[in-house]
């Protein structure tokens, strides 16, 4: 299970749709993907400079650090990611240095078509082994229509929620929406200033087998942006395997005050069948995260996160509380440090605690 764990902390996406308390609502202004993540463009290097980090010399937000020129229709970055982890329950104590990630990531754009391609390495627990192998998390051709409308098809994160790259969180990782959980999907966006509608058919993942997705089906965001940097918006996803069937739906917000004081929170409700013993479940996931900017780059948060994915088994049921720093000491670097008190309710209940240590550094 704590394998699990930390494949879902294994992030690729390096988004912050939070930067919507600086007046930039979707995520195209920094990104290649209309859903955020992955390849920044030039801008969004800028912006990594001149909004994120503490410090930050000229030209060091490009990519490699502008020593290496690529034509103009050609975009690469790499990412690298560690982790310490240090975890204590009633039965188990444990500590892990986890290298989670290096991959690099290109597009190719030609008039209003652009090619994205990632390649990196996973790891993957086989019968009680590690093993290494390659992996490709994104695999895509997308078709700018218009000015507005945006169409993609190929392998890629299914757009939920908030979208942000925290899947260790109780909304992503209880519901299925973590790292190396991308299925081959088929994409329509629709991007204005102050109102976004995304569409996803989700096609499976065809025996991928470093996806933990199993699902087929369909989700829709819609995200509306009101004075110039507050953001609200609902999710409804609808899936199924051979297993079960299910629906996800509910809403969430970033709201801020004088952009150093905001708040990031997604609730969600969850229907499911079992499709082998025809039983149904009902429950409900949430996360909550306030954040306070006491100086550029440097974020210290308080977390809250609940949850019973079925409201008849105290199995499912957990709360999460905790603190943390995020720090953006120069472009191309971010630090992480947390901790966390889970309390579970099976087995007459127990608390367990979760330290971890987090180095993400892109090219």
């Amino acid at each position: 299970m704590i394998f699990v764990l930390l494949l879902l902390t294994s992030l690729s996406t390096w988004a912050f749709p939070e930067l919507v308390r600086y007046g930039y609502p979707n995520c195209t202004a920094c990104h290649a993907s209309p859903s955020g993540g992955g390849l920044l463009n030039l801008y969004g290097r800028e912006l990594s400079k001149e909004i994120l980090s503490t410090w930050g010399a000229k030209g060091e937000q490009y990519f490699a650090y502008g020593l290496v020129k690529t034509p103009q229709n050609v975009n690469l970055q790499g990412y690298v990611r560690l982790l310490q982890l240090h975890r204590n329950t009633p039965n188990v104590e444990e500590a892990r240095t986890i290298w989670m990630q290096a991959d690099l990531e290109g597009s190719y754009k030609y008039k209003n078509v652009t090619a994205v391609g990632m390649f990196g390495r996973q790891e993957k627990n086989v019968n009680g082994e590690k093993v290494v192998q390659p992996i490709s998390r994104r695999l895509y051709l997308m078709w700018n229509a218009s000015e507005n409308i945006t169409f993609r098809a190929g392998k890629f994160a299914r757009y939920f929620g908030l979208n942000t790259p925290y899947h260790t969180s109780f909304v992503y990782r209880d519901l299925g929406f973590g790292q190396e959980t991308e299925t081959y999907n088929a994409e329509l966006s629709y991007l204005k200033n102050n109102f976004t509608l995304f569409y996803t058919a989700i096609f499976g993942t065809f025996k991928d087998k470093t996806s933990y997705a199993t699902e087929k089906g369909h989700t829709a965001s819609l995200q509306y942006s009101f004075l110039k940097s507050q953001k609200v918006g609902a999710t409804y996803y609808k899936g199924r395997d051979e297993n079960q069937k299910r629906d996800i739906y509910g809403p969430w917000f970033i709201l801020n005050y004088d952009r150093n004081l905001f708040l990031m929170s997604e609730f969600f409700f969850q229907n499911k069948l079992n499709t082998q013993s025809n039983l149904r479940s009902k429950g409900y996931v949430t996360t909550n995260r306030l954040n306070y900017q006491v100086y550029k780059g440097i974020i210290p948060f308080l977390t809250f996160e609940a949850g019973q994915t079925d409201w008849t088994s105290d199995a499912t049921k957990r709360q999460s509380y905790g603190t943390g720093l995020q720090f953006f000491p120069r472009p191309h670097i971010e630090l992480m440090a947390s901790y966390q008190k889970d309390r579970y309710y099976v087995d007459n209940g127990y608390f367990a605690d979760l330290y971890w240590l987090m180095l993400n550094y892109y090219l």
